[in-house]
């Protein structure tokens, strides 16, 4: 699925504030042939200094081929790995894994992040949505959760906006 500065989904898309600049991409189950690709990406993503994602700076040291395992984990019924690309370089990534345990199964949590250049133009709001009207798709999945640090306003503007709710 190909989208422009407006995804068209399932779910309906809501612009971003900050968009300005049209960005093409594509969103698609990440294969383990895309390992070194996300490596590539998440590297400068997870080592950003600002603390917006749960990994630390330095923290994330994932070989290529522990790269493939984690996207061959995300295979399996209840997981899902998106990624967004723009060309061959992955802009986006998104990970939801469903709970192991019988009472949980219904339930999974996601992680997000997204390039900073391509921040505020409607690649996270795609990844969720697509999340979204995956989940809804689903007959396992009931509950979709995050974490979110406050520091990290954009995101929560983002997860209020496709009606996440604050609780505990």
């Amino acid at each position: 699925v190909e989208f422009r500065s407006r995804p068209v989904l399932t779910v309906p898309c809501l612009e971003t504030e900050t968009a300005e600049i049209p960005l093409a991409f594509t969103i698609r189950r990440a294969v383990p042939a895309d390992a070194a690709r996300l490596l590539a990406f998440a590297g400068p993503v997870f080592n950003e200094p600002e603390g917006k994602l749960m990994i630390a700076p330095g923290e994330f040291q994932r070989t290529v081929e522990e790269q493939r395992e984690f996207i061959r984990s995300h295979e399996a019924e209840g997981n899902l790995l998106i990624a967004a690309f723009a060309g061959e370089e992955c802009i986006g990534l998104l990970s939801f894994q469903c709970g192991s345990r019988i009472r949980n199964r219904h339930c999974g949590e996601f992680g997000m992040c997204v390039a900073r250049e391509a921040r505020g133009r409607g690649v996270g709001t795609a990844l969720l949505e697509r999340l979204i009207a995956w989940a809804r798709a689903s007959s396992q999945i009931h509950r979709v959760e995050l974490g979110v640090f406050a520091n990290n306003p954009g995101a929560i503007r983002l997860y209020e906006r496709l009606g996440f709710e604050v609780e505990g």
